[in-house]
């Protein structure tokens, strides 16, 4: 029953990410950005955690919608590292921001 109740909380977070990366395929990151180009080339060879900290650090500069879509590729690319922690209060930072 714990096993149960267990991958039940962690279902909304794992739909919400899935949805996430889903959406992040479609949404385009703004092309002229500097620095998205790394952080797109740390997650295509696999290295999650570098691109969770490039988003996390164009996020510190960047404002509004574009803020959310960094927080949000950053969650993304630590749910892909297996770090839900993490993922999660990133989450949170990027929702308690929502207009």
């Amino acid at each position: 029953m714990l096993h149960k109740s267990r991958t039940l909380s962690q279902l909304p977070v794992a739909t919400l990410l899935a949805g996430i990366l889903l959406l992040s395929g479609c949404a385009s990151l703004q092309q002229g950005s500097m620095g998205t180009g790394s952080a797109q080339e740390y997650a295509r060879s696999g290295d999650h955690v570098a691109a969770s900290r490039a988003y996390l650090d164009l996020a510190v500069n960047a404002e509004g919608a574009q803020r959310q879509r960094y927080l949000i590729f950053a969650a993304g690319e630590l749910y892909l590292a297996n770090d839900l922690v993490d993922a999660e209060r990133v989450l949170e930072e990027a929702g308690n921001n929502i207009a």
